[in-house]
């Protein structure tokens, strides 16, 4: 594995890491003053077997945090308003905040909808302080109760484990000269990337604390992790950019939680997969993608799975085509329980300027038809145009996930 003498350079503010406070609650605090210093908790649905999503600063205060279930939210905070997810707002502020710090003259990498790292320029480290305290201030500009806070360290790994160390609204520092001291106040879990099966795998090497991964050999680290993975973690541990490599996108996908009322029936719940469909289709054109297979899932009440690949004879991003595929995958589908749970995502992709168009007319006009489709969602917005079946049908609900998200700004969802 190679690296450049760029990356192997320990610079003391090298990354700026932005992590917005509880980004979903706050942006409904601020467009909602009269919710502000209340606990606020954002939730799939308005139904008690459900489990936070989001939950406001006042709210975690009081013990609530992400996969709460409502009912004991409820239970802890007598006094709680519960929001149902409102995405197109939180993209809306999302934007706002990229965009301001799109002004700025470091470059930008949208980590997820409500974080952010910052590569500071060279000619900018020695006044980095200076700097977050400005991006805090504009943030301010954007909302006056949206508030974030900032780590800043000689790489990603580092910062972004910075912002944890004080929250809400802090402002932390790692020197080079102080990793040794930081490390010493954090378990192996609280590393960023780190799960518990890899916390597991430390252990098992008699690696029990990250000061103890810190001060680990290299050639004993690269004896048991791989000769790529042990080297990584060396120089990631010690403040070297190792993790901003550039990734490809591997898959599409949506689900939808059918809750209160899980489906019976094919016929129930082909309405709320066909709108499934049209989104994926639609994130597929937009990110300039095909598919070469389709997935379809679905989890039942009794909490066991079914799912179905059905592969393409060509790469596919329209609408009608992914909609016959998919509907011959769930025929399969046996009701052996009500369903909880549907989804489908498209894997295997390639760019479209990549793939070769069809020449068969009747595959020609179903790609007419989506540009159409699309050219009507961009004028009148998602949602506009719809099959006459699925006007009888609550639209499938918005959802964001909490992963990296480059393409949030796209989606006009």
């Amino acid at each position: 594995m190679l690296y450049t003498a760029e990356q192997l350079h320990v610079s003391a503010d090298r990354a700026l890491f932005v992590d917005m406070n509880s980004f979903f609650a706050s942006v409904e605090q601020q467009v909602a003053p009269e919710l502000r210093g209340r606990p606020v908790a954002v939730v799939p649905f308005l139904h008690d077997s459900t489990s936070v999503l989001a939950a406001s600063v006042e709210a975690k205060q009081l013990g609530i945090s992400t996969g709460t279930n409502v009912a004991e939210a409820r239970r802890m905070a007598p006094s709680i308003k519960l929001l149902r997810v409102n995405a197109p707002l939180y993209r809306d502020y999302h934007r706002r905040v990229m965009g301001m710090l799109d002004q700025t003259r470091c470059k930008v990498t949208v980590k997820s909808i409500d974080e952010a790292l910052l590569t500071v320029p060279k000619d900018l480290r020695g006044n980095s302080l200076e700097l977050a305290s400005q991006i805090r201030n504009n943030i301010y500009e954007v909302g006056d109760w949206l508030g974030c806070s900032i780590g800043l360290g000689p790489n990603m790994f580092i910062a972004k484990m910075a912002t944890n160390a004080m929250k809400p609204n802090g402002l932390v520092q790692v020197l080079p000269e102080e990793l040794q001291g930081f490390y010493s106040t954090l378990s192996l879990m609280n590393l960023y990337g780190v799960s518990y099966r890899s916390t597991k795998r430390f252990k098992a090497l008699g690696i029990e604390t990250p000061l103890d991964l810190y001060n680990a050999p290299l050639k004993y680290l690269q004896n048991h992790l791989g000769e790529n993975t042990g080297l990584s973690w060396h120089l990631r541990m010690r403040g070297v950019e190792v993790d901003q490599k550039l990734t490809h996108r591997t898959s599409v996908g949506h689900q939808m939680t059918l809750t209160p009322n899980p489906a019976t029936s094919l016929e129930e719940l082909w309405p709320t997969i066909s709108q499934l469909v049209a989104k994926v289709s639609h994130r597929l054109r937009k990110s300039g993608f095909s598919s070469h297979r389709l997935v379809c899932f679905v989890r039942y009440q009794d909490r066991t799975h079914w799912g179905k690949m059905m592969n393409q004879t060509q790469y596919i991003n329209d609408l009608p085509t992914m909609l016959r595929s998919v509907k011959q995958g769930f025929t399969h589908l046996p009701f052996t329980s009500p369903v909880r749970l549907v989804g489908v995502s498209a894997i295997n992709l390639r760019p479209t300027a990549d793939t070769s168009y069809s020449l068969f007319p009747e595959e020609r006009r179903a790609e007419q038809i989506t540009s159409a489709i699309d050219l009507i969602t961009e004028k009148f917005g998602v949602g506009s145009i719809t099959t006459a079946r699925n006007l009888t049908i609550a639209p499938v609900a918005d959802h964001i996930g909490f992963g990296n998200a480059p393409d949030v700004a796209q989606m006009g969802y």
